[in-house]
């Protein structure tokens, strides 16, 4: 028997006979039937850190329940390079398609480029298995910057103007430079 789809209209698939085997038809079927694994959860964004730091951070992820079923605890993982993993234990009420921003705690950089990782561990609600482990994980690379030098020269170019080391605009370690 061949088929051949031609639309959906008022939720009822509309099809022909003539052109696409049952398999085809299968493939394109298993989309609309498919449902929602009963626990799944995972990290599905990180709001801070952004792209850039200048020195300890504090992260924010948001863990979102991918399952049918409501999400009551899960284990947060996260970690610089790989190394020093940390974890955090969620716990809440977090129903189906439903997300939360979990603050997690305070992290240092440790190199110029970092790589973030951010996981469950693959179970939910205190040993249930996590069905879907493709979205549990979100990693992302952040560049850590040093501060700049706050006490930079300080110049004046005035004539006659004197410079002493108590002078507030430049600060107690100021030098006079002249022009």
């Amino acid at each position: 028997m061949k088929f051949a789809l031609c639309g959906i209209r008022k939720g009822r698939i509309l099809y022909s006979t003539k052109y696409i085997g049952p398999f085809i038809l299968a493939l394109f079927l298993i989309p609309f039937f498919a449902q929602a694994q009963s626990y799944d959860i995972g990290i599905s964004d990180v709001i801070n850190p952004p792209s850039l730091v200048r020195s300890s951070f504090t992260p924010k992820v948001v863990l979102t329940n991918f399952g049918s079923s409501t999400a009551t605890s899960a284990t947060i993982e996260y970690s610089i390079n790989g190394s020093n993993v940390q974890t955090y234990s969620w716990t809440g009420s977090l129903p189906q398609g439903q997300s939360t921003v979990v603050t997690l705690s305070s992290m240092t950089p440790t190199d110029a480029i970092m790589t973030l990782s951010f996981a469950t561990d693959g179970s939910v609600n205190g040993g249930q298995s996590d069905a879907n482990n493709t979205n549990d994980e979100f990693v992302m690379s952040v560049a850590y910057q040093t501060a700049i030098a706050s006490t930079l020269p300080c110049y004046q170019d005035f004539d006659g103007w004197n410079l002493s080391s108590t002078d507030k605009a430049c600060g107690t370690n100021a030098t006079l430079y002249n022009n």
